[in-house]
């Protein structure tokens, strides 16, 4: 792991907050550890056209997500398995440590509930 990349993020947290009239909220918590996530989307024609979360979580939650909005950004809310996948996340900082890799698969299951949600209130 790149850890000059990790607190580049973590020091920045341009994705952190709410979106005011968002399409798509998702409030999930990560029953491994407690953490609380709220993943809000604001979509455009079925596109991701702004992301943004909060969190009470560890520092790997909030890179997961920081690394999560930036990826869903300009992506069709259906098809975005075909463009996020763990070693998107990877490549960010180079790489996860063993024992924080399941931060990217909550992240994942963040962003597939907020596929259900769009999908569910036709906005996909």
């Amino acid at each position: 792991m790149n850890f000059e990349k990790f607190d580049a993020i973590l020091q920045e947290k341009k994705n952190y907050g709410q979106i005011k009239n968002a399409d798509v909220v998702v409030e999930y918590q990560n029953d491994a550890c407690g953490d609380d996530y709220v993943l809000s989307l604001k979509l455009k024609n079925g596109v991701v056209e702004e992301a943004k979360y909060t969190t009470n979580g560890c520092s790997f939650s909030i890179l997961s997500l920081e690394i999560l909005c930036d990826l869903l950004k300009d992506k069709p809310i259906d098809q975005l398995e075909d463009y996020i996948t763990k070693d998107k996340f990877e490549e960010v900082v180079e790489g996860y440590p063993p024992r924080r890799i399941n931060y990217i698969d909550t992240a994942l299951e963040v962003m597939k509930q907020a596929q259900r949600l769009a999908k569910e209130k036709g906005a996909a």
